[in-house]
């Protein structure tokens, strides 16, 4: 009787020690503050369901916390704009593996999956460095929620989602997980010619 004592006692010590990994996000269907952003309404309805709640829920955290507002600029992508996208850098990048360096080949970004996003805040473009960014460098682990490219600091996915991406694709809910802040090795921005301010991953 006291080793089944012990026992419970250790599992729920654990069970306290270990954070909560389901995100308990309010849903974001129908939000109607998530369209009008995008350049069409296949940039919202092609997002991943949960991706789109967690964003969702930073975006609404975000404008409490901050008084701001973020938006959705570039969410979901078919492979054919990807491929318009990758056509057009042709002019400044003719050499198919330096173009590979500044626009995702098409079918190669994680928006042709709906599990990215670009945003703004308060109409701007999110920059590293800015505050907005070190709000969401704090917050946007508690979502479920990335920012894996060193130089789009607009840019989001769900944490892990590179990784786990065909699960994700077959319906297995997101998880909030700690996760290091490291972000991987990108090279400097370079503008394309047809954008002044943003570089299309």
């Amino acid at each position: 009787m006291k080793i089944l004592k012990t026992s419970i006692l250790a599992a729920a010590m654990i069970s306290l020690a270990l954070p909560s990994l389901a995100c308990d996000m309010p849903l974001s269907e129908g939000r109607e503050d998530l369209y009008g952003h995008t350049s069409n309404p296949s940039g919202i309805d092609g997002l991943n369901s949960d991706f789109r709640d967690s964003v969702a829920a930073m975006m609404d955290a975000a404008a409490s916390e901050l008084g701001g507002s973020m938006h959705i600029y570039s969410g979901y992508r078919s492979v054919e704009h990807q491929q318009r996208l990758w056509d057009e850098a042709a002019v400044k990048y003719p050499d198919p593996e330096v173009r590979d360096n500044w626009v995702a080949r098409p079918g190669s970004s994680m928006h042709n999956y709906g599990l990215a996003v670009d945003l703004r805040w308060n109409g701007a473009r999110i920059e590293y460095g800015s505050p907005i960014s070190d709000w969401m460098a704090v917050n946007s682990e508690r979502f479920g929620l990335a920012r894996p490219l060193g130089n789009e600091g607009w840019h989001v996915e769900p944490i892990g989602g590179r990784a786990n991406k065909d699960e994700l694709l077959s319906g297995a809910p997101l998880e909030c997980q700690e996760m290091s802040g490291e972000v991987g090795e990108i090279p400097p921005v370079v503008l394309m010619p047809w954008e002044s301010s943003v570089r299309w991953n």
